[in-house]
């Protein structure tokens, strides 16, 4: 186990040279070797095995002796066991079942294994639309009006109690449109699939079928939203430079860090962002904003990004999606608490590894100080 009496350099290096460090991906609960019984899969289930992949490669290139790519499934604590693992990076959204993107982090934290990523709670948490848009009503930052709907309650979403006076909300925030639009999306979910418009009640109410059927969850529905749509990547606030061998430099910033701040480019003003396995993020799909031009507006964004993160005490990376209603005024549509940490090649990329020339550091780099950020938040110094 890592000793984290030590200080940080000390225990970084002990990770380099002496830990089993594992990167966790998502087994397919379509293989029986990876479940003992298949269950419902409310979120669209993804490996990550190419990013675990990249993280791995970016580790080992930074001087990390021991680490390989290992499979959340049923197998996950014995293969823990068996190869002595001390360390493990989250890099898997779950196998199967409710909450499945916390499903790792809960094992490892019964284990008692350190690890690259969020807490289980504060995973479900982001995760779950429904949840985060309370947690953000409740620390008073802007988010969509919205309801959720479930068929074992309400056969419909437009007999649903509140939805009388949803919709009147929502005509009178339309800016003289004749009728609402109404986002419908799963109510965890990735990657914007299963997200849809409507443009009337009973175009609404078959949609919130269709995702419910696609999914067999909970479904949200939100006002659409008509202006511009951004978003903004947070790391903690330990930032390390590497100088080469086994020289680290420290500070402590006193915030935050943002950077991949970014306006979506849409197709239509009046469409939202598609799902990247559809349309793969690149230089194209987003536009960096202007440092000077659109000064105010990124220190909103940033000034947003830093309550939310430090209103969950995080110290792993997230990523934030906001929207502008028709009067200009962000509003935070939902918290991603595993953004794509892919890095660039020369046919595909992420909103991260764009983001990356705004900090001024490569994607290793990267690497490097999310274990940094995770070391701090467990190093325990001797008294």
């Amino acid at each position: 186990m890592l000793n984290l009496q030590h200080n940080l350099p000390t225990v970084l290096h002990q990770l380099k040279h002496d830990a089993n460090i594992a990167i966790i991906y998502a087994g397919d609960p379509s293989v029986p070797e990876n479940v003992l019984f298949r269950s419902t899969n409310p979120r669209s289930w993804k490996s990550y095995q190419l990013v675990a992949s990249d993280i791995r490669d970016a580790l080992i290139r930074l001087g990390f002796k021991h680490v390989r790519l290992l499979k959340e499934n049923k197998k996950l604590a014995a293969n823990l066991d068996k190869y002595a693992i001390t360390f493990a990076w989250l890099n898997t959204a779950g196998v199967q079942g409710h909450d499945s993107s916390c499903h790792c982090a809960a094992l490892l934290e019964s284990v008692g294994i350190p690890y690259v990523g969020h807490t289980p709670a504060k995973i479900a948490l982001m995760d779950n639309k429904h949840l985060f848009k309370m947690y953000l009503q409740s620390e008073g930052i802007a988010t969509a009006p919205y309801l959720v709907w479930h068929p074992k309650t309400l056969k419909k979403i437009s007999l649903h109690p509140q939805f009388k006076h949803f919709t009147q909300t929502l005509s009178q925030n339309s800016n003289g449109e004749d009728k609402p639009r109404y986002i419908v999306k799963p109510v965890c979910g990735r990657a914007s699939l299963n997200v849809h418009i409507a443009e009337s009640i009973n175009q609404l109410n078959a949609l919130c079928q269709k995702v419910y059927n696609d999914t067999g969850n909970t479904v949200l529905i939100e006002q659409f939203l008509p202006g511009r749509e951004y978003c903004i990547a947070v790391m903690g606030e330990v930032f390390c430079e590497y100088q080469g061998s086994d020289d680290y430099r420290f500070r402590t910033n006193s915030s935050p860090l943002c950077f991949a701040l970014f306006e979506r480019v849409l197709e239509n003003p009046n469409t939202i962002s598609t799902s990247m396995d559809t349309n793969a993020i690149s230089t194209s799909s987003v536009k960096p904003l202007h440092p000077v031009n659109e000064a105010q507006l990124i220190q909103l964004l940033k000034t947003i990004a830093e309550k939310v993160y430090c209103g969950l005490d995080l110290n792993n990376i997230i990523r934030l999606d906001l929207r502008m209603d028709q009067n200009g005024k962000l509003h935070v549509l939902e918290a991603n608490p595993k953004p794509d940490l892919k890095a660039s090649n020369d046919k595909s990329t992420s909103l991260i590894s764009l983001g990356l020339d705004q900090l001024e550091i490569d994607y290793d780099m990267l690497i490097l100080n999310q274990l940094s950020n995770t070391l701090s938040s467990l190093y325990r110094p001797r008294t």
